[in-house]
C-alpha cells in the first residue's frame, strides 16, 4: 500500500526537513504536494486526495484548523507538526491523529509517526511494493494566493534537528552600492515598481529606499508575508491597509503615512476584496 501525504507548512525549512524525514524512514509514502497557505493547503487536499496531512498550526492568512473547518467530513488523518505546545488540546478536539512539536527530533519523529501509520493502516495492508506508486510531477494551480508546490520523492539523507528559529527570518536585505540594508518586512508599508529598479516605502519616512532589482523578484518573498500585488507597479502590505475606496468602476487603497490613494488594477479588484475580512 502507498500512503499518499500532505505536508503543509509556510516556512520552507522545516517542510523540506520534514518532507526528508518521511521518505528516509517511511519508503511507503509519497508526498503528493506541498503547501505553503491556508488556501494552498485546502487545493492541495482537495486535488490530491491524501491519506495523512501533515499540518503546521501557525500559516499564511489563518491557521492549520481554518484548513480543517474547510472540510465537513475530512477522509484523511491529521498529524499535526508545530512549535507551539499549547495548541495540543484543540488539536485533540479536531480529531487528530498525532501531534509533534518541532524542531523535530528524529527518534521522536520516527516513533509517533509509525505508532500513527500502525493506527490507521491495519497490519500487513503497508507493504515496500513502490511499483505503483504514484510520482507526483512538478505543478503550479492556478490560484491568488501563494503558489502550491507539489513535491516528488526524495531520497537525501536527513541531518536532524536544526534550528527552527532563524533571527533573519522576518526581515528583508536590500542592497545598496554601500552593502547591504536589513529592513523589518512589517515596516515595508508598500512597494512600487520603476523599471528595473524598485522603491521601498517604510513606516516613518517619506523617502524610498531605491534598489537596482524588479519588484518581481521580491515577490516569492513578500507574498506569503502578508503582502498582495494590487498593479503591475504596486505590491502593498496588508498590513498596514486603512480603506479600500471604491469610485465608479476604480478602486483605490489608502495605507498607514501615506498621504494619496493608490489604485488597483481592474484584474486584482476581486482577489483585493475577497481579502477583506
Amino acid at each position: 500500500m502507498n500512503i499518499r501525504v500532505v505536508v503543509v507548512d509556510d516556512d520552507h525549512k522545516p517542510r523540506a526537513l520534514l518532507i526528508k524525514a518521511l521518505h528516509q524512514y517511511f519508503p511507503q509514502v509519497t508526498v503528493v504536494a506541498e503547501a505553503n497557505s491556508v488556501q494552498t493547503a485546502i487545493d492541495a487536499i482537495t486535488e490530491y486526495k491524501p491519506d495523512v496531512v501533515f499540518l503546521d498550526v501557525d500559516l499564511t492568512y489563518g491557521t492549520g484548523f481554518d484548513v480543517l473547518d474547510a472540510f465537513d467530513d475530512p477522509d484523511f488523518a491529521v498529524l499535526f507538526v508545530t512549535a507551539f505546545e499549547h495548541y495540543a488540546i484543540k488539536a485533540i478536539e479536531y480529531s487528530a491523529v498525532g501531534y509533534i512539536v518541532k524542531p523535530i527530533d528524529p527518534e521522536d519523529f520516527q516513533r509517533k509517526v509509525q505508532r500513527t501509520f500502525d493506527r490507521l493502516f491495519p497490519e500487513g495492508s503497508l507493504g515496500d511494493d513502490t511499483t505503483n506508486s504514484k510520482q507526483s510531477t512538478p505543478t503550479i494551480l492556478p490560484s491568488t494566493s501563494p503558489p502550491l508546490l507539489v513535491s516528488a520523492p526524495i531520497s537525501v539523507p536527513v541531518s536532524m534537528p536544526v534550528p527552527f528559529i532563524n533571527p533573519l527570518a522576518d526581515k528583508l536585505v536590500l542592497p545598496s552600492n554601500r552593502g547591504r540594508q536589513l529592513v523589518e518586512i512589517r515596516d515595508i508599508v508598500y512597494c512600487e515598481a520603476q523599471s528595473n529598479y524598485t522603491n521601498f516605502y517604510l513606516t516613518g519616512t517619506t523617502k524610498p529606499i531605491t534598489v537596482a532589482k524588479t519588484l518581481k523578484e521580491f515577490e516569492e518573498t513578500l507574498l506569503p508575508k502578508g503582502f498582495f500585488r494590487i498593479h503591475r507597479s504596486h505590491l502593498v502590505n496588508l498590513a498596514h491597509l486603512k480603506e479600500v475606496i471604491r469610485e465608479g468602476n476604480a478602486l483605490f487603497v489608502r495605507l498607514s503615512g501615506v498621504s494619496h490613494s493608490i489604485a488597483v488594477a481592474r484584474m486584482f479588484h476581486d482577489s483585493l476584496l475577497d481579502r477583506l475580512p
